[in-house]
C-alpha cells in the first residue's frame, strides 16, 4: 500500500494512517477495511480503544491534539479504557528532571494549557527563591568561618592550627546542612519528574474534551486544529521570561554575595 500525503500539510504518512501524524488532519481513505480497523489500523494499538474518549469523539481529540497525535491519544484512549488517571509521558519526565517544573511548565504551555503552565513557572521561581535565600545564608556561615581561620592563620602562622580549623570547617554544621539539603532537593526533584510524567497526559486529556465540550457543537476540522494543537510562540514567551525571572535572582545572589565578602 502507498503511503498517504496530508492535503493540508504535505505530510507524508503511513499507509495504515487515517489522521495527519503532524497536523491531524484526515487522510483519504484507501479501502473501506481502513474504517473497521481503525484503532489498530491508526495507531498500531489494541482492540480496546472506543470511538469516544471522555465524551469526546476520538477522531476530534486526534484533530485537536495535532502534532504526535498517534502518540498521545492512543494513551489517553488506554487511560480511558483502564479507567485510570496515569500514563507515563517521557517528554515531561526528561524536561522536568533536567530543568525542574520549569521545565515541565514549558511542556504546558507548548501544549497551549496556559494556567497550568504559568501556575508552574510561578512556583518554578518561588522555589528557586528559597533555593537562593538558603544557599546565602549556608554561605554566610561558610564565609565568616572561613575568614574567621585565615585571620588566625595570620595572627599566630600556625599550619597544625589552620590543617585543623580548616577541617573543624569543613565538616561544620553550615557545610554539612547544605550537602544534605541539596541530597534532598535532588531526590525531591526526581520524585516530581516521576509525578509529572506520570499525571501530564491525565491533565491534558481533561483539558482537551472540556474545551471541545464548552462549545457545545460539533467542531469543524479548522476549529478543532486552531483550538488545540501546539504553540511554539507561548513556548518562547515562556522561555524568555523565566531565563529574566532568574537572571534577576542570579544577581541577587551576586549581590549578596559581596555583600559577605566586604
Amino acid at each position: 500500500m502507498e503511503n498517504k500525503i496530508c492535503k493540508e500539510c504535505n505530510t507524508v504518512n503511513e499507509s495504515d494512517y487515517k489522521y495527519c501524524k503532524n497536523c491531524g488532519a484526515l487522510l483519504p481513505a484507501e479501502e473501506q477495511k481502513t474504517e473497521t480497523v481503525y484503532e489498530n489500523a491508526t495507531y498500531n494499538y489494541n482492540p480496546f480503544v472506543s470511538d469516544e474518549i471522555d465524551g469526546v469523539k476520538t477522531e476530534d481529540l486526534v484533530r485537536f491534539v495535532g502534532k504526535n497525535a498517534d502518540k498521545i491519544v492512543p494513551k489517553m484512549a488506554l487511560m480511558e479504557a483502564a479507567k485510570r488517571k496515569t500514563s507515563f509521558c517521557w517528554p515531561v519526565f526528561i524536561l522536568t528532571f533536567l530543568f525542574g517544573l520549569c521545565g515541565a511548565a514549558f511542556w504546558f504551555l507548548y501544549r497551549r494549557m496556559y494556567k497550568w503552565g504559568i501556575a508552574l513557572l510561578v512556583v518554578s521561581l518561588l522555589l528557586s527563591a528559597g533555593k537562593t535565600v538558603l544557599t546565602v545564608n549556608t554561605m554566610e556561615g561558610f564565609l565568616a568561618g572561613y575568614f574567621d581561620v585565615l585571620e588566625n592563620y595570620t595572627a599566630n602562622a600556625d599550619m597544625t592550627r589552620l590543617q585543623h580549623d580548616i577541617n573543624s570547617l569543613l565538616t561544620g554544621d553550615e557545610l554539612l546542612g547544605a550537602t544534605l539539603v541539596s541530597n534532598v532537593l535532588n531526590a525531591l526533584r526526581l520524585g516530581i519528574s516521576i509525578l509529572m510524567a506520570l499525571f501530564s497526559l491525565h491533565i491534558y486529556k481533561c483539558h482537551a474534551t472540556s474545551k471541545i465540550k464548552s462549545y457545545g457543537r460539533p467542531l469543524t476540522d479548522i476549529e478543532l486544529m486552531l483550538s488545540g494543537g501546539t504553540s511554539g510562540g507561548a513556548l518562547a514567551v515562556g522561555i524568555v521570561l523565566y531565563a529574566m525571572a532568574t537572571a534577576t535572582l542570579s544577581v541577587i545572589l551576586t549581590i549578596s554575595f559581596l555583600a559577605v565578602l566586604l
